[in-house]
């Protein structure tokens, strides 16, 4: 889903070297030139910070192009990040990203239909996070439920401020974060992303079958009838999630399992 998080972990999105390089920024270019020269001890200059991405299509660094231990490995490996490989925990080269507060996942995205099970998820999460300081931030905090009135996209992007602050706020705190919601626009999801900008974020999908849901849906009661289906038929994004779990065929366990091996 995030494209824009580099081999090692770190978020591209947010470095300067690419947001000169979008932006054609000489003054940012010089810049970066200058701090990377002085961290690094040797002679870098503002034409070479051209770059778009280290996971993405297009110009890069020379460092990033060729020189990356780090990158060279993922590429031979063939692995999204260096967290996905199975070595993560004995490799040498990993080990300052090991080390890194940054790289460690410290959001957990479970976006899914109304009635899908992430609330669930998120409690069982929580409680698996042992030694962990984990808080969940659900989109049901923030809205009032009711039989009688649908909740509409506009309804969300409202709240969504409060939301993304509560995430930042507890992100700032050291907190490890579990949003549990219903994005059903790619402007609902561009404000999480803001929100989660600089840190490593683990994206699943929660899904079940129209029958799974229209029946619990019926047994909770406090939901308008049918938005559990038409928030499925809308939701955002479609593809590219870190894992998709099916809350109607696998038990809460395995889920929680499942997404805990992909947590460092």
């Amino acid at each position: 889903m995030r494209d824009l998080i580099a081999y090692c972990g770190l978020d591209c999105e947010t470095c300067e070297a690419r947001i000169a390089t979008l932006n054609d920024n000489r003054t940012l270019r010089e810049k970066v030139a200058k701090e990377w020269s002085e961290l690094n001890g040797v002679e870098i200059t503002p034409e070479m910070i051209n770059c778009v991405g280290c996971r993405v299509d297009g110009v890069k660094t020379p460092y990033c192009e060729s020189l990356c231990h780090i990158r060279q490995c993922a590429l031979k490996k063939d692995v999204e990040t260096c967290m996905d490989c199975a070595e993560i925990k004995t490799c040498e080269k990993a080990a300052p990203i090991r080390e890194s507060d940054a790289a460690k996942c410290r959001i957990i995205l479970l976006n899914g239909a109304s009635s899908s099970g992430k609330s669930t998820i998120a409690r069982e999460l929580k409680n698996a996070l042992e030694g962990v300081d984990a808080q969940i931030i659900s989109i049901d905090e923030y809205l009032k439920m009711s039989a009688d009135e649908p909740i509409w996209e506009d309804d969300v992007f409202e709240i969504m401020p409060r939301m993304c602050a509560d995430v930042t706020n507890a992100l700032d705190d050291g907190k490890t974060v579990i949003i549990d919601h219903v994005i059903t626009s790619v402007r609902i999801y561009n404000a999480l992303l803001c929100a989660a900008a600089g840190y490593r974020m683990k994206t699943v999908l929660v899904t079940c079958s129209a029958d799974v849901l229209r029946e619990r849906e019926r047994t909770r009661g406090n939901r308008c009838t049918g938005s559990a289906e038409n928030s499925q038929k809308y939701l955002y994004p479609k593809e590219g999630y870190d894992m998709c779990v099916d809350s109607g065929e696998e038990s809460f366990d395995e889920i929680v399992n499942a997404i805990m091996g992909g947590i460092v």
